[in-house]
C-alpha cells in the first residue's frame, strides 16, 4: 500500500526511454508504541497534561494548543478508514504575527491500525516525514 508505480503510455523523453511515475510513502519503525504522539519536526506528546489537543472529524485531525496558538491540521479525501489517502494536506496555524499559515501538499499519507483502537498516521512531503498515534 502506498506506492504506485505507472508506465508511461510508450512517450519517449528525449534520451529515447519512456517514462516512469514512483509515488512512494514512507512508514515510520516505531509503531509498537502505545504513546499518543504528533511527531512533524519536534514530538508533541498527546497523553501528557501540556496544553494539547485532538480533535478528529471524518477526513481531517486537529492537533491544538490554545495557549501557544499553535494548530496543526491533517485533511484528506475521503473517510478515516485504514488506507492510503488522496490529496492529503497539512496546514500549520498560528496565532504570532511574523508567522503565516503554511499549507503543505502532501507526498503521502496512509492511516494504519496498531492495536487495540490505536491508530498511526504516517504522512510525507518529499523532504519531511511526520506521524500522529492516538487513540481513535
Amino acid at each position: 500500500q502506498g506506492r504506485e508505480i505507472r508506465k508511461g503510455d510508450n512517450e519517449s523523453n528525449r534520451y529515447g526511454g519512456t517514462y516512469c511515475y514512483l509515488r512512494y510513502l514512507i512508514v515510520s519503525k516505531v509503531l509498537n508504541t502505545d504513546t499518543q504522539r504528533f511527531v512533524w519536526g519536534d514530538m508533541i506528546e498527546l497523553n501528557k497534561a501540556n496544553n494539547w489537543a485532538i480533535t478528529q472529524e471524518v477526513c481531517s485531525i486537529a492537533v491544538t494548543n490554545l495557549m501557544e496558538g499553535k494548530q496543526f491540521i491533517l485533511s484528506w479525501d475521503g473517510d478515516s478508514s485504514v488506507g492510503a489517502k488522496d490529496h492529503a494536506k497539512l496546514l500549520i496555524l498560528s496565532n504570532q504575527e511574523a508567522e503565516e499559515p503554511q499549507e503543505l501538499i502532501l507526498a503521502g499519507m496512509e492511516i494504519l491500525q496498531i492495536k487495540d483502537g490505536l491508530c498511526s498516521v504516517v504522512f510525507s512531503t518529499d523532504e519531511k516525514v511526520g506521524e500522529l498515534v492516538f487513540i481513535q
